[in-house]
């Protein structure tokens, strides 16, 4: 059996040790720490050089070796509490005022010194918050950390959350300020701002119980409007994007990344929101690890852990599973059906809506009624983009003229074919039938009054012209008046024109699209409400849920008994003097409403946007494309 095997030595004869090629420097030198006060004792330079450690300087390495264990110099230094002190600080007067006064009872308790002269010893920073303990200067006396803050009532064990940084959340979510955001305005404020993290991470927990808090109050509303027959007449919906533009040359498909869908009771005068569903495409993690390389995808059933999308990023936007998602919301979870629904004329949302209606009843129809904002919007892009006989207009000889003056017409027919509607609606109390007997002799009596006959327009008008017995609608019509078009030379084809530009408000068909008089209107105002906290060009992938019912929550029930509500839920008390300010608040905004109601007001902002159309038409400095499109006014000599 062969030897066993031995290692050569890796030392060659004359090597050098290791320890006998480092070379002290001169900086480092050590001295001689004799102590002649306490023989035996290292003296007190001894320590501070022992302490920051002795500096070596290797012949074959470059730079200073790495030091284990290495230690911090000693010495004096500046108290790192004592930096921070010169900034403000978000403090309870009560609890700040609680702890001087037990640091004084405790100084004198102990009796350490005759004059005590305090001053912070520590603090620590939770949030916007802070826990601080006092010092004495002139002795050893130190308080305990006092929390200068309210702490949340839970069940839980451990350290309860702060009532400020909870609340802060809270109202972030009311605005379009984000965690980034924050950190700015306090630091403006000179306000030690909190960390992003924890900004993050309580944001998301408070999100939550707002949703939760949301979801709760649509449902009560929504049961107290349908009754015990659990039924609602009509519902209005709409949807918006956070995207200014449908399509995106840099991104391909949809520009939007996320939709947001509402659902309107219109039974009460009230126009409670019932439902709000989001489709969201975002997701940072998601984008993280597809940045490290991994395959994920988000918003799928293969989606990773903890994600924030619940729309698959290469699938279109679609409103038609939003109003799935609202019928899902009354019909499954409530147990609460709908007759009719209104939307406007883009998007398939009500078949989604009824897809969801019969779950529960599988023979339920729910049948769409038009929008008739939208539906004027549509008469005047008919009219004033159709063809019209160049006589029509017997006042205006340049085409540029009689261009304006379509768009005038355009907007007139619009608006009064909303008036006879409304009027022979409150005539036939709202009763189709009726309704579809009358309004075929009002169109024809209408196209004789802007051809000059107004010999029936006093009977059959619509009550918007009186003829010669009375106002005629050519005095009355602030566009027509301001504009300057007072007779028209109707052609038998401007005739059709402006009949179907007519019929599509006053027709049979949009009777039964039209008759309960509902609209969208609040769904565009919600819209537009909800870019408070949910701005275009600001993505809150996490944040987008608990701000959406945010603001479903204030458009419910106003701005300041939603935070009342709010601070309730969430364990967050209110002093006396800020439910005086949310009072003030809520009144204010009550009064606006019913401002904004008005009959006078309603007319006489009709009559501003007119005369502001009026100016813009003839003396606007803008133009599409008026630099870039070539002219041909100028006299160039002919080529031969």
């Amino acid at each position: 059996m062969p030897g066993k095997r031995h290692l050569q030595n890796l030392f060659k004869p004359g090597h050098q040790l290791w320890r006998n090629r480092l070379k002290t420097t001169a900086a480092t030198q050590v001295p001689d720490y004799s102590n002649d006060d306490q023989p035996g004792q290292p003296s007190t330079s001894h320590v501070q050089d022992v302490t920051a450690g002795v500096g070596v300087v290797s012949p074959d390495s470059s730079g200073q070796p790495y030091d284990l264990r290495s230690k911090s110099k000693t010495g004096t230094q500046e108290n790192p509490v004592t930096g921070k002190l010169g900034s403000m600080r978000v403090i309870h007067i009560e609890k700040n005022a609680n702890m001087w006064n037990s640091a004084y009872q405790g100084h004198i308790e102990l009796g350490t010194c005759a004059r005590p002269h305090f001053d912070v010893g520590d603090e620590r920073k939770i949030g916007l918050v802070v826990q601080q303990k006092l010092k004495c200067a002139n002795c050893d006396f130190v308080t305990p950390f006092h929390a200068l803050y309210d702490e949340r009532d839970t069940a839980k064990r451990g350290r309860k959350a702060a009532v400020t940084n909870v609340a802060l959340c809270a109202g972030m979510m009311e605005t379009a300020i984000g965690a980034k955001g924050l950190q700015m305005l306090l630091a403006s404020m000179d306000i030690v701002p909190p960390a992003r993290t924890s900004i993050n991470k309580l944001a998301r927990k408070v999100g939550g119980e707002i949703e939760e808090l949301s979801k709760k109050d649509m449902q009560k509303k929504a049961k107290e409007v349908a009754g015990r027959k659990r039924k609602l007449k009509n519902v209005s919906m709409d949807a918006c994007y956070n995207s200014v533009t449908r399509f995106n040359n840099k991104k391909p498909g949809q520009a939007a990344s996320q939709a947001i869908a509402t659902a309107i009771e219109t039974d009460s005068t009230n126009k409670y929101i019932v439902g709000v569903a989001v489709q969201n495409q975002l997701c940072w993690r998601g984008a993280f690890l597809r940045n490290k390389g991994f395959e994920v995808e988000c918003g799928t059933a293969n989606a990773h852990f903890d994600c924030a999308a619940n729309h698959p990023e290469s699938d279109a936007l679609c409103e038609r599973r939003l109003g799935r998602e609202l019928g899902r919301q009354l019909a499954v979870d409530q147990d609460i059906l709908v007759d009719y629904a209104t939307s406007d004329g883009d998007a398939r949302t009500v078949e989604g809506f009824e897809e969801a209606m019969k779950l529960v009843q599988p023979n339920w129809t729910v049948p769409r009624l038009a929008d008739p904002r939208h539906l004027g919007q549509t008469q005047f892009s008919v009219g004033h983009k159709a063809q019209l006989s160049s006589s029509l207009f017997p006042h205006h000889t340049t085409q540029a003229d009689k261009r304006k003056a379509q768009i005038i017409l355009a907007a007139d027919l619009k608006n009064r074919s909303q008036c006879i509607f409304d009027h022979v609606h409150r005539e036939c109390q709202g009763e189709a039938s009726k309704m579809k007997k009358v309004l075929p002799k009002v169109v024809e009596t209408v196209l004789n009054c802007y051809a000059g006959d107004c010999s029936d327009c006093k009977n059959f008008s619509g009550g918007t012209c009186h003829g010669s017995d009375g106002k005629s609608w050519w005095e009355k019509s602030y566009d027509l008046s301001v504009s300057g078009i007072h007779s028209l030379n109707v052609s038998s084809s401007d005739r059709c024109v402006m009949k179907t530009v007519l019929d599509m408000k006053l027709g049979e068909r949009a009777v039964e699209k039209l008759f309960l008089k509902t609209d969208t209107q609040k769904n565009e105002a919600f819209n537009r409400s909800v870019r408070v906290s949910l701005p275009k060009n600001i993505n809150f992938s996490r944040q987008v849920g608990p701000r959406l019912h945010t603001s479903a929550l204030r458009i419910n029930n106003g701005p300041g008994k939603a935070v009342e509500m709010k601070a309730a839920h969430l364990r967050t008390p209110v002093s006396s003097g800020t439910r005086s300010f949310l009072a003030r608040l809520q009144s204010q905004d009550q009064y606006q409403k019913a401002y904004n109601k008005d009959v006078s007001v309603k007319a006489r902002r009709r009559q501003q946007r007119s005369a502001k159309k009026h100016r813009h038409l003839i003396k606007s400095g803008y133009l599409k494309h008026q630099l870039d499109l070539p002219r041909h006014d100028h006299a160039y000599p002919s080529s031969r």
